[in-house]
């Protein structure tokens, strides 16, 4: 995912792992992050790390 902003990645990740949870619990082993702002980068594991733990929210 690639972005202009912390928002646009996290939006794309989200929309991603949605669709992701309509297959058969199919999810990524490892999400790596690379980016400019280290504490950006930190900001977005954590958001990942929690989006992939939230209940079906269909």
């Amino acid at each position: 995912m690639v972005g202009s902003t912390e928002s646009e990645v996290a939006d794309t990740a989200e929309r991603i792992l949605h669709q992701l949870r309509q297959e058969d619990r199919i999810w990524p082993a490892q999400v790596n992050i690379d980016c400019a702002d280290f504490e950006a980068g930190k900001r977005l594991a954590a958001y990942f790390a929690a989006i992939t733990v939230e209940p079906d929210l269909d």
